[in-house]
């Protein structure tokens, strides 16, 4: 079954949680883990949000 979408308030935060399929580590070494902070950073910028806090 499909998930719902999710409700968007303008203006409202946004709780997403990332995870691994079946647990597994989401990177393998340190240059994913780079990778994806500076992929973040770069949409964060082009779509005007923030992060305001982020737990690896």
């Amino acid at each position: 079954m499909a998930r719902r979408p999710r409700l968007y308030l303008p203006d409202c935060p946004l709780h997403i949680i990332q995870r691994g399929n079946n647990c597994d580590a989401c990177f393998r070494d340190d240059s994913d883990h780079k990778a994806y902070l500076h992929f973040m950073r770069e949409a964060a910028a082009q779509y005007g949000v923030s992060i305001h806090a982020l737990f690896l």
